[in-house]
């Protein structure tokens, strides 16, 4: 059965009420095992796959914000991120939190690079304008198998809980995330880089290098490389 949560009002917070006392927020100031693990700089394995080890201050658009995981680790890195959401309750729950964050002394400079949309990014990508294209472009595919490894168990059971009925048909998804893969491929500057599950096949060859973790891995392609496919 799905669960359907609703948006819930907590000291002056949103968090999404699953139900039975279970609840899912978005806390970019207080949550330190999420978003305030110690990083690595230039060597955290997804500032390499993007090319923050080079270019720090790159414009990068997160094609998936989902809880913010990845954006906020982009942003502590000195990129500058254009992310979208397009489940109107996620969006609410990250907008809120953001919003926070650039209220907080602390938080105001990572949260201030931050750019949230709501809406499908392939619709944003599309109407993106030649003189603020990203350098880069950030996949990371909703599959079965979701690369949401980072989430404590209850969190990913609540997600899956809720979302789960969009992953059943995974033919779909696939023509879906490959479609999305070429047009970033004609948009990004210099670099697309899609997350996948470490022993998962990649979401289409033309790949031309993996950054390799211990469980998950960033499949890079530049523009044109899927051209002689």
């Amino acid at each position: 059965m799905t669960l359907e949560p609703r948006l819930d009002l907590n000291e002056g917070r949103l968090r999404l009420a699953f139900g039975g006392g279970k609840f899912l927020a978005i806390d970019f100031i207080n949550d330190r095992t999420r978003y305030h693990k110690p990083l690595r700089g230039k060597n955290e394995l997804l500032a390499r796959a993007l090319g923050l080890h080079r270019k720090p201050a790159l414009h990068i658009f997160d094609a998936t914000f989902g809880l913010g995981e990845d954006a906020w680790t982009l942003a502590r890195l000195g990129a500058r991120v254009t992310a979208c959401e397009r489940e109107p309750l996620l969006y609410e729950l990250a907008k809120n939190a953001l919003e926070a964050a650039r209220s907080h002394p602390g938080m105001a400079e990572v949260a201030s690079r931050v750019d949230l949309r709501s809406g499908d990014s392939q619709e944003f990508l599309r109407r993106s304008q030649a003189d603020d294209q990203p350098d880069c472009i950030f996949l990371d595919p909703m599959f079965p198998e979701s690369t949401k490894t980072a989430l404590p168990r209850g969190e990913m059971q609540l997600l899956r809980g809720w979302l789960g009925s969009r992953l059943k048909d995974g033919s779909l998804l696939e023509s879906s995330d490959r479609s999305i893969l070429d047009l970033a491929l004609g948009i990004a500057r210099e670099r697309v880089a899609v997350k996948r599950p470490l022993k998962s096949p990649p979401l289409r060859g033309g790949f031309i290098h993996q950054y390799r973790g211990r469980t998950i891995r960033y499949d890079l392609y530049l523009p044109g490389s899927l051209e002689s496919l």
